[in-house]
């Protein structure tokens, strides 16, 4: 049996607030990788950095240290413009069926 592709790989990841002179680390040290196929769920508490995690692995905010690769490509140390376009691709591409898994060319399932 061969190993799933990681699609995410976090290592040594944080993302810290200035709020005032106060610094509020949100992530620290996060490690974690993500394989093709994997179902997660991310729980915690309200401020525990869920959604921060989302938005780093989204693009859309940039963590203040460590490695961040999405499908291969390092996206902490993305410029702006490769951001964009590579956001801007990935919400165009293909989706897989929640139930069947197969590729869908759209969010919406074929067989629901």
């Amino acid at each position: 049996m061969s190993e799933k592709k990681v699609l995410v790989r976090i290592r040594g990841l944080a993302k810290d607030y200035k709020r005032g002179v106060e610094t509020v680390h949100v992530l620290e040290k996060l490690d974690l990788d993500i394989r093709e196929g994997d179902f997660l769920a991310l729980m915690g508490p309200s401020g525990s950095g869920k959604s921060t995690l989302l938005n780093l692995i989204g693009g859309l905010d940039r963590p203040s240290s460590g490695t961040l690769e999405v499908a291969g490509q390092r996206v902490d140390s993305m410029g702006d413009g490769a951001l964009a376009r590579t956001t801007s691709a990935s919400s165009s591409r293909c989706t897989t069926c929640c139930r069947c898994s197969r590729p869908s060319a759209t969010s919406s399932c074929r067989c629901c």
